[in-house]
């Protein structure tokens, strides 16, 4: 939060705090800076040249009438036809003229500087790479392979996820200002915490590490998650898919270390984490290897290596050509 010594129009563009309350998007912000506001009278001018520029310059439309537009119109056209009857331009004419075209490049540098703050930023990674961001608030964010991030350039606490990532939010006692992680599925609302989201798979899979969070469903319905708490929602399917414990939840981020980690879970399941990872399809050749049990870590950071720990931990044979790979049981 800035301090009093600080305010200056920079300054104030770079809060995000500021921001929401001259958007008028976050109460806790709203009352924040209305209160100042109150106790540093002497900052009224600098505080309201800096809402001008979050909000931009607003013109004020005119319609013609039709009549005018046609009647000008065939003027032009007369123009166009007969030069020798053009009239010369007066200097009061050309000085409006030049007016005109000034006027007409500032809003065009307005509408420019506007479309480019409308640009959110965006972080993504590719087949088989991951990528650690640290956002202007503090916050840090993991993102896994083939994911992405989105989030409006004055507001990095309001965050749209595609893909999985992990997050751990900075929190903001000040003006208890909320972290918002979106996906298809629900909206993640909290403080400051740290927690996994996985959006893959027509659903979205959080894991709570630490903290309280808040998820909005798309159907309507709130649920609040402690530390250990897992949940699973489809929006598609409108259900709650699952809500369970996990004693040790680390495990569900552990791709942040370049591996993942596996309790006696059916191969069918490894396999789709590893399918969403490098974008490849994995088929079974027969009906046992599916529900061969895995369990201990996987590194992911190579798939050739990836492949050839699941063949020897589930005693399996795989075959790779390009992005298609098969499984099988291997024969007594």
């Amino acid at each position: 939060m800035i301090q009093r010594r600080d305010i200056t129009v920079d300054n104030l563009l770079e809060d995000t705090s500021f921001t929401n309350w001259a958007e008028g998007k976050n109460q806790n912000d709203i009352d924040f800076w209305n209160q100042y506001i109150k106790q540093h009278p002497d900052q009224i001018a600098t505080i309201r040249l800096a809402k001008d520029c979050v909000l931009g310059i607003h013109f004020k439309s005119k319609v013609v009438p039709e009549k005018q537009l046609n009647n000008a119109w065939e003027k032009l056209n007369l123009n166009l036809e007969n030069p020798s009857e053009r009239k010369p331009i007066s200097s009061k004419s050309k000085w409006g003229i030049i007016t005109g075209i000034a006027a007409s490049i500032a809003l065009v540098a307005v509408l420019f500087f506007k479309f480019q703050n409308d640009i959110p930023n965006e972080y993504k990674t590719g087949v088989g790479e991951t990528l650690k961001v640290t956002l202007t608030d503090g916050t840090k964010v993991h993102l896994n392979s083939n994911s992405s991030i989105q989030f409006p350039k004055n507001n990095p606490r309001n965050i749209t996820l595609n893909g999985e990532a992990y997050f751990d939010v900075e929190k903001k006692p000040t003006t208890k200002a909320k972290f918002f992680v979106t996906t298809n599925d629900l909206t993640i609302e909290v403080y400051g915490t740290r927690f996994n989201v996985n959006t893959r798979r027509n659903k979205t899979d959080v894991s709570l590490d630490e903290g309280n969070i808040h998820l909005k469903l798309k159907n309507g319905v709130t649920k609040k998650m402690i530390p250990g708490d897992y949940i699973s929602y489809s929006d598609t399917d409108d259900q709650v898919l699952k809500h369970k414990r996990i004693e040790e939840i680390a495990k569900v981020s552990a791709w942040k270390s370049g591996s993942l980690e596996f309790n006696e879970t059916p191969l069918y399941i490894v396999a789709t984490q590893i399918e969403d990872i490098y974008n490849i399809t994995i088929e079974f050749k027969d009906g046992e290897a599916p529900n061969q049990l895995m369990s201990g870590g996987i590194p992911v950071t190579n798939l050739d290596i990836c492949l050839n720990a699941i063949a020897k931990a589930t005693n399996t044979l795989i075959h790779k050509e390009e992005n298609d790979i098969t499984i099988q049981m291997k024969k007594h």
